[in-house]
């Protein structure tokens, strides 16, 4: 297995890399080294994937060696022994690296592709909604920087008030608890109430009234039978939301939309009219803003197409120092592009959903592709 020394780091890479790949090792040791932020654009095919994985397990390396799987299972298999223990790693602050994706698919070519390099790190594989969660609808995390605030969320909201006022009252007068003021729960309650009559008060055209289903009404509804989930909490997210920067300065990246819907079966109001208050975000920087308040150290963007870079980073507000836009590691007399019209036997290639999956499409498709390999 070659090994290539970029920038101070020995890199162990399973092939003979091509010199748009060494580049792009470099440019993402580069940002890890000076903790910066990268957007690497390198087309389909040259390896990416397997150059951001050995570039960054290398550098990785580099500060202290690997804790490879001791208590940590991953989908794939059990973990072996440890170079280095969990307790050392924590006392070290070694880096954690998290490497995501869009789909799930993607990830599975991740884990075969690491299977190919020679670095076996401590990993774990979060699988997306469609293969671990048991709901079939949640939308729910879609956006981390929006949310739906329902009618009956904000009326759970007002009684799990009224029963703070209660219960802290109960406290005083039975063991002199004073560590809750009922004062306070009151001035939420008055608040929420008031929240209430303001969304009700809204004039909504009868032509936005519809069936609302972006909650995640079976998981909730379950919760409110057990009585396990605190709704104010779920206010306190949605004020964090709102309020996150201590200002409104964010505030023209945000829509507020109210929509009137009917109710679920389960909330015993079906046919009744139920209003639900959305606050969305349309700026995807303000999610991504969050990465440098949790001291992040870098953030590498990677995709065959991210140009025009400078719109691309600032639309999400955030410094990429770290760039490259690198060409294909084929070159212009290997590789022809043209339209084939018809097969070998005059059969137009008509690759419509309709017809794409008839057996004499794919036949005349086969007959086209054996005859290029055999002409050439």
């Amino acid at each position: 297995m070659p090994t290539y020394k970029i920038r101070g780091i020995d890199v162990d890479f399973p092939f003979e890399a091509y010199d748009s790949q060494l580049i792009y090792m470099e440019k993402v040791i580069q940002s890890l080294q000076e903790k910066c932020n990268a957007l690497l654009e390198s087309p389909t095919g040259t390896g990416k994937t397997l150059c951001l994985l050995c570039a960054t397990l290398a550098w990785r390396k580099s500060l202290g060696g690997f804790s490879t799987g001791m208590g940590v299972r991953s989908s794939q298999s059990e973990g072996s022994k440890s170079d280095v223990s969990p307790s050392q790693a924590a006392r070290s602050n070694l880096p954690t690296i998290v490497y995501t994706s869009r789909t799930h698919s993607q990830i599975r070519q991740v884990i075969q592709e690491l299977k190919r390099t020679c670095y076996r790190p401590k990993m774990v594989v979060l699988g997306s909604r469609e293969q671990l969660c048991i709901h079939d609808k949640e939308s729910l995390c879609a956006d981390a920087a929006s949310f739906d605030l329902p009618s009956w969320l904000l009326t759970a909201c007002i009684s799990e008030a009224k029963n703070c006022i209660d219960l802290s009252i109960t406290r005083r007068e039975e063991s002199n608890d004073k560590s809750r003021n009922p004062d306070n729960f009151a001035i939420l309650k008055a608040l929420l109430l008031k929240l209430e009559k303001r969304i009700a008060e809204v004039p909504i055209p009868v032509q936005r009234i519809g069936i609302y289903s972006a909650w995640a009404l079976h998981e909730d509804n379950q919760n409110k039978a057990k009585g396990t989930v605190c709704r104010l909490e779920s206010i306190n997210d949605i004020l964090n939301i709102i309020f996150r920067d201590k200002g409104n300065a964010h505030a023209k990246f945000y829509r507020v939309h109210v929509q009137e819907v009917e109710a679920s079966a389960v909330d015993g109001l079906k046919g009744k009219a139920s209003r639900t208050l959305s606050w969305w975000c349309f700026n995807p920087g303000i999610s991504m803003e969050e990465f440098g308040r949790l001291g992040v150290g870098s953030i590498i963007l990677t995709s065959g197409t991210l140009s025009p870079m400078d719109s691309f980073a600032q639309e999400l507000k955030l410094e990429f120092p770290v760039r490259l836009e690198n060409p294909h590691v084929i070159t212009p007399s290997q590789i022809w592009a043209g339209v084939v019209s018809a097969g070998p036997s005059g059969c137009s290639f008509n690759s419509s959903y309709r017809n794409r999956d008839s057996l004499e499409y794919k036949q005349e498709l086969g007959n086209a592709i054996g005859m290029y390999d055999n002409h050439y």
